[in-house]
């Protein structure tokens, strides 16, 4: 048999497979839409509530604290809005589907329109959400490394958000017209099923003497989103932090140095060091397994060649996505869990309370990437060791206030606070 009579043949399947009947078979599973409960099905619903429910909360915490506070509203809180957003989106129109399907039997229950919505939102989510951690990253580092010489304005922010949405539907099209709703009749069955429907060819594989159908716009697909919404932005986040960290644990500031200050510099140190290896161990922890599905369900498998997927994929499967899925649950931690005004701001939100400062009157919290301890700046700037703690110490005060200097009172008070912490 030659590449010609492959050809042919996945022609006829594909003629016979259209009419959608295989009235005279009978189904070869389980004839039922909803399947019996176990208590590990229990376990996985049990599971996703949590990272649900966590995830609107907190996600929209996020967004209503930067909407509802002026003082939140720089360029970096914008950004941690827009990823706030797409978590959002991710935690209903992702996770939702995602959690019915542990209690159907391969049945597709939510008919034509999400078959082709839901993948696409999805997709669109979740490449929003990976692209502003890259455009947080890159913010943070031309703001640390270019202080005097980059102006990180609201406009520019807004342009790079803009881009980060279009770039994202733009990835997700593809399952517009891919993604099929199909009805197939058994004699005992009505089996509606969602499917990706790829170009595909056939040829003759010698090494099992049949043909082997190939999907290769499936291939070139999904290697192009592995590569945009994994590896590229690892190597961005990585590049970008590491110099951040040069920059702040570089070179020592020369001169005598008040024993505070010492003090002060390691425990900023410190905090930018915990909160850069969370972000970057858990975007890598929870990404990996799904992007190792992706690559093997599109290069290592074959069912031709290598038979039916083994019976631990349909788990992994689901795990990939859920560890995937639960980074939208874990952001507004690691981002906002850092940082006391931003839970102050949540408290707000939720009204739990508000937090009065020293005069009695309410305290404005600042949503911020406080990933340092500032200090003063030396009043005798001529002088050059205290030029250099000056310039890092803005460096650090960059890291805390984004794009918005403090007023000399918000400086004062920061001075005074970190006073009394290392006393």
């Amino acid at each position: 048999m030659n590449d010609e009579l492959c050809e042919q043949e996945l022609r006829n399947r594909s003629a016979e497979f259209e009419n959608y009947s295989f009235h005279e078979e009978l189904y070869p599973g389980e004839p039922t839409v909803w399947k019996e409960l176990y208590f590990a099905d229990v376990l996985k619903l049990f599971a996703y509530i949590v990272i649900i429910a966590g995830g609107l909360l907190g996600n929209i915490s996020v967004i209503l604290t930067v909407a509802l506070n002026r003082s939140m509203r720089t360029t970096i809180n914008f950004y941690v809005a827009n990823l706030a957003v797409a978590d959002a989106m991710i935690c209903i129109i992702c996770m939702v589907p995602h959690a019915l399907t542990v209690t159907t039997e391969n049945a597709y229950i939510l008919g034509e329109f999400m078959c082709k919505f839901n993948p696409f939102t999805q997709m669109t989510c979740l490449t929003s959400s990976v692209l502003t951690l890259s455009a947080i990253s890159c913010d943070r580092f031309m703001a640390i490394m270019f202080p005097l010489h980059v102006r990180i304005t609201k406009q520019r922010t807004s342009v790079v958000m803009t881009i980060v949405w279009i770039v994202s539907v733009a990835v997700s099209v593809p399952f517009l017209f891919v993604k099929k709703h199909l009805v197939i009749q058994w004699k005992n069955f009505l089996e509606p099923k969602c499917s990706e429907v790829w170009y595909n060819h056939a040829y003759y594989e010698e090494s099992v003497q049949d043909c082997v159908t190939y999907e290769p716009l499936r291939v070139i697909y999904y290697v192009v989103v592995s590569i945009t919404l994994f590896f590229l932005p690892i190597v961005i986040m990585i590049t970008a932090y590491s110099l951040i960290l040069w920059r702040l644990w570089g070179a020592e500031v020369p001169g005598e140095q008040h024993a505070a200050n010492v003090n002060v510099h390691s425990r900023a140190r410190k905090k930018v060091n915990k909160m850069v290896f969370v972000v970057l161990v858990v975007f890598i922890i929870c990404w990996t397994p799904l992007q190792a599905m992706v690559l093997y369900s599109a290069f290592g498998h074959n069912a031709t060649i290598h038979g039916a997927l083994p019976d631990w994929f349909g788990d992994f499967k689901w795990f990939s996505y859920y560890i995937a899925y639960a980074n939208s649950f874990m952001n507004p931690i690691i981002y906002g869990g850092f940082n006391k005004t931003f839970r102050e701001g949540f408290c707000i939100v939720l009204r739990c309370g508000y937090q009065r400062d020293r005069y009695g009157r309410p305290a404005r919290s600042r949503l911020t990437f406080t990933t340092g301890v500032t200090s003063s700046p030396s009043r005798k700037t001529l002088n050059g060791a205290n030029r250099s703690s000056s310039q890092k110490s803005n460096i650090e005060m960059k890291l805390v206030y984004g794009d918005t200097s403090p007023t000399m009172k918000e400086t004062c008070v920061s001075i005074a606070e970190t006073k009394e912490t290392f006393a």
